[in-house]
């Protein structure tokens, strides 16, 4: 999306420390669509998928905060203020997302993983309220069309059950993978 190649035009501004943070990146996504079609083919547990989107998110906001600090311009400032918040957004969804998934597996959310699960599921709606208005009217435009999509609506319906510490979800468990992980990528992808 925009934010990658916003980050390689700046890149050439940017010390070797920050240049490396941008090449972990981008290989880490190249990496992504592979590791999409081997946790959707059942070869990938939950938890690797998880560690790998948590070191993009990482190496992005590592980027873009240490890009911000030799390229004070504009768009830096986009990507610092606005961006980054936005891929934490779409981080805590996914980390929210699997951490209900692994625990409905055994029979339920345990009392710590509900109170950090309604944590996360809070903050991401927080962040995405605060920040796309924010953004680019391309990105504004591709959030409103995923929050109508089928896929948001599904997944929403399952966070309204799971955050009344239920575990009688509304759809099925395919139903509602298939859902978080089309959210997971349309958060990703708009930016």
């Amino acid at each position: 999306g925009q934010a990658t190649s916003a980050l390689s035009e700046l890149s050439a501004l940017a010390p070797e420390s920050v240049n490396k943070n941008i090449r972990e990146f981008n290989t880490l996504m190249n990496e992504l669509p592979a590791m999409r079609a081997r946790v959707d083919g059942g070869q990938v547990g939950v938890l690797e998928s998880f560690n790998l989107y948590n070191d993009i998110i990482d190496q992005f906001i590592n980027g873009a905060k240490g890009l911000a600090q030799f390229a004070p311009d504009a768009e830096t400032a986009y990507l610092q203020g606005v961006v980054a918040p936005l891929l934490e957004s779409a981080d805590l969804m996914q980390r929210s997302d699997a951490l209900a998934a692994a625990d409905l597996v055994g029979g339920g959310l345990t009392d710590a993983d509900f109170s950090v699960y309604q944590g996360q599921v809070g903050s991401y709606h927080l962040q995405l309220n605060q920040n796309v208005p924010l953004a680019t009217p391309e990105v504004q435009a591709q959030f409103r069309k995923l929050t109508g999509s089928p896929a948001w609506l599904r997944l929403m319906s399952v966070e309204e059950v799971l955050l009344r510490a239920e575990t009688n979800i509304p759809i099925s468990e395919d139903l509602w993978r298939g859902a978080a992980a089309d959210v997971s990528k349309a958060l990703t992808v708009m930016l």
